[in-house]
């Protein structure tokens, strides 16, 4: 970065990012140069407190302490929202498209994390899903193994569709993994607009690569 981090820096990049729908262009190492930006701050506020505690240089400290502080979650909060709704949108769509320009290495992980879990949901929510969207990653679908003379199901009283749809599989027993919750894991939005939270202690079975993905966050254990 140019130049010393001040108060306006933090607060022009806050300003930008209200202002744009994108993500705008920030430095992967933003947060720290805040992180630092702050420590200085209450470093200082420390020293002049004291040597004298009403003295207006410790007020104005204090002050910009806060601040600082506001600007910064502002800004977080701000990004947080256009990764969550990239995340939330992407997922959705096959082949799955490239992330969001601009993403710094903490948010592309959060990104990524988000984009599984909303394909992990819908595929547990709707089993009965295109083949190709049960892939999140490059690895191709594994054949599901032959069921002999297994007609289609059909609802009753449903026409026959007149133009050809996308064939429907089921998830074998081999991709799927029971697990148990063991903390409260955030909500988030299923595909059919419902939020829905998975509570510590819920036992439910989702897609193995994603039950492990919980399970090296130390969210949920494996069962079985």
């Amino acid at each position: 970065m140019d130049g010393p981090f001040t108060f306006e820096t933090l607060s022009n990049q806050e300003s930008a990012e209200k202002k744009d729908r994108k993500l705008t262009k920030i430095e992967s190492s933003f947060f720290r140069y805040v992180a630092n930006y702050l420590d200085q701050l209450e470093t200082a506020y420390r020293k002049e407190h004291a040597q004298n505690a009403s003295s207006k240089k410790a007020a104005f400290l204090i002050d910009e302490i806060r601040n600082a502080q506001n600007k910064a979650e502002e800004l977080w909060k701000a990004r947080e929202k256009k990764v969550v709704q990239f995340a939330q949108v992407n997922a959705r769509k096959d082949p799955l498209p490239p992330p969001p320009e601009n993403l710094t290495r903490e948010e592309s992980d959060l990104y990524h994390q988000l984009v599984n879990l909303f394909r992990a949901q819908w595929q547990r929510l709707l089993p009965q899903r295109s083949a190709a969207l049960n892939q999140v990653t490059a690895p191709p679908p594994r054949a599901a193994p032959p069921v002999p003379a297994a007609p289609v199901q059909v609802a009753p009283s449903t026409p026959a569709p007149t133009t050809a749809t996308p064939s429907l599989v089921t998830v074998s027993k081999d991709e799927v993994q029971t697990i148990r919750a063991l903390v409260d894991i955030p909500p988030f939005v299923g595909f059919d607009g419902k939020t829905y939270r998975i509570k510590k202690g819920e036992v439910l079975s989702l897609p193995k690569k994603f039950a492990v993905i919980l399970k090296e966050r130390n969210q949920a254990a494996l069962v079985g």
